[in-house]
């Protein structure tokens, strides 16, 4: 696989499997991601905001991921950039959610 997540949720708010459940994702500079699901969005959200139907996606996933039991109910939200610059609009709103937990 050539990326690291697991889902992709589009600007629309469809989710696409890249990893799918079964197997980790490819992020291997952190302990925490061999327990973990990585869900990315697709967009640049440095100098634009992610959509409503992106987060409504997200919501919808933890919910079906909590039913699954592929996440535990005190799960934890962490943000993976680059730069502290990238992903500005995303990482705002994320940052409001009661599970955000800081960057890795």
């Amino acid at each position: 696989y050539d990326m690291p997540v697991n889902f992709l949720i589009s600007n629309c708010g469809e989710i696409y499997g890249v990893r799918g459940w079964r197997y980790t994702s490819g992020f291997t500079n952190n302990s925490i991601y061999n327990d973990s699901i990585a869900v990315g969005f697709i967009g640049d959200f440095t100098n634009t905001k992610p959509t409503d139907e992106q987060f409504e996606e997200l919501e919808a996933f933890i919910v079906e991921a909590l039913r699954r039991k592929q996440l535990k109910s005190d799960y934890l939200i962490y943000g993976n950039r680059t730069d502290e610059r990238d992903g500005k609009f995303l990482f705002d709103k994320l940052k409001k959610w009661s599970h955000w937990n800081g960057f890795l």
